[in-house]
């Protein structure tokens, strides 16, 4: 079965004209009283927002530190590559300085020409 389809101007209609009745039905008193306390109406509201605010700041910090910590994690279990012994830090910075920055081997050549 297909649900009716909605027509968002007539549920309008329908709630101005519901809340002009209220209104309307309402006495003068019942309405300053109203007004009077639409300060601590707006505090209350401004009140929940800022707390909603703040739980939203803290869950992202909370979700950024657990994935600082992760990422942490796995780089401390990429050691790998790090040599451990003397004898293999001087055997792997032998080739690799002149790989990685070939402008050195240029510097070594020219002092020696």
């Amino acid at each position: 079965m297909k649900k009716p389809q909605r027509n968002a101007e007539e549920e309008l209609w329908n709630l101005m004209t519901a809340l002009a009745d209220s209104v309307f039905e309402t006495s003068d008193q019942e309405v300053l009283e109203e007004t009077e306390r639409a300060d601590e109406k707006a505090e209350e509201t401004r009140r929940v927002l800022l707390g909603c605010v703040k739980r939203l700041r803290e869950r992202q910090r909370e979700q950024a530190r657990v994935e600082y910590e992760e990422k942490v994690a796995s780089l401390r279990q990429q050691k790998k590559g790090i040599p451990e012994s003397i004898e293999e830090k001087r055997n792997a910075g032998s080739g690799n300085s002149v790989r990685l920055f070939p402008e050195i081997l240029a510097g070594f050549c020219w002092c020696q020409g």
